[in-house]
């Protein structure tokens, strides 16, 4: 965790500090995980942070759901609702896209910050957005949701990006998810 430039004989290690970590020798490009022997300091890359000035030598992966976006990072920083970071050196956060919600647990939509999935909306829910997204919506009494913007049909799967009024001859009275799709009156 520390390391010394000097040649020679050398009785003080440093510490590289916050937002860097050490590397094998003062040509390398990159951190040095085993440290022995360091003989330079670098600073941490984007996606990866070093928050304690007197601690090992490393610079930390950012988990799931988190981000550090600039070279030197000191923390790391959590996705803002409605968008989401699903691998661990994560240099920003990303949009759910149509059809899908920011989860922290992916298995549900979520409001909260540090969502790590992209979940499909629940068969009967739909997202028309391509921005941040923390829930599904509902499409309401004479609509159900659609697989895409301008489909014809109800949609019975997972994802739907779009709403649609019922097709001619059939209703739907629910305010919440329509799963089976729009119903004949027959």
């Amino acid at each position: 965790g520390t390391y010394s430039s000097s040649t020679g004989s050398v009785t003080d290690c440093l510490y590289p500090g916050k937002g860097r970590c050490t590397r094998a020798t003062s040509s390398s490009s990159s951190c040095s995980y085993s440290a022995v022997g360091a003989q330079a300091d670098l600073i941490c890359p984007a996606g990866r942070y070093q928050s304690s000035s007197t601690s090992a030598g490393y610079c930390w992966s950012v988990d799931q759901g988190y981000y550090s976006s600039s070279q030197g990072s000191q923390s790391r920083s959590a996705c803002p609702a409605g968008r989401y970071a699903s691998g661990y050196t994560n240099t920003g956060c990303s949009y759910p896209g149509l059809g899908k919600c920011a989860s922290v647990n992916g298995s549900a939509c979520s409001t909260s910050s540090a969502a790590r999935y992209a979940l499909p909306c629940p068969i009967g829910t739909y997202s028309s957005s391509t921005g941040s997204v923390t829930s599904c919506h509902y499409p309401g009494i004479g609509k159900c949701a659609a697989a895409t913007s301008g489909s014809g049909a109800c949609s019975t799967t997972a994802g739907a990006q779009a709403v649609l009024s019922c097709p001619s001859g059939t209703y739907n009275d629910v305010a919440t998810a329509v799963t089976a799709g729009c119903k004949n009156p027959g």
